[in-house]
């Protein structure tokens, strides 16, 4: 069984509803982390070139494999069980389009969110 862990930001409401929203297929075993508690592998993706603060970060353990971002959300895409409209909304949504111009402007609404919160909006 392949595991993969997130690493997402759980103050974030746009990353704790998608958080919610994963359904991984019975071959995978997902680990949801938040970020804020696990500062330690942040610390560690960081010192590797992945910042949290760019967006969620997957590891796949078996792979030893790291992505970030919207190449995170494409993997995910690929091992989850959705189906029907929802299935194909994702897709549409993830692609070259979505990484180059639409996911850089979730995380500018992430950080005015957050900011509206009163949250810190890096995570460091």
């Amino acid at each position: 069984m392949k595991t993969v862990k997130v690493y997402y930001d759980k103050q974030c409401p746009f990353c704790r509803e998608y958080s919610r929203y994963i359904k991984l297929k019975k071959s995978v075993h997902l680990e949801l982390i938040d970020a804020r508690e696990a500062l330690d592998d942040i610390n560690k993706f960081r010192s590797l070139g992945y910042d949290i603060n760019d967006g969620m970060i997957i590891y796949i353990l078996e792979e030893e494999k790291i992505l970030l971002g919207a190449k995170a959300l494409k993997a995910l895409d690929k091992l989850s069980k959705n189906r029907g409209f929802l299935r194909y909304v994702h897709k549409i949504v993830l692609t070259t389009t979505f990484e180059k111009i639409l996911y850089p402007l979730i995380k500018t609404i992430r950080k005015i969110t957050l900011s509206l919160l009163n949250k810190s909006t890096d995570i460091k």
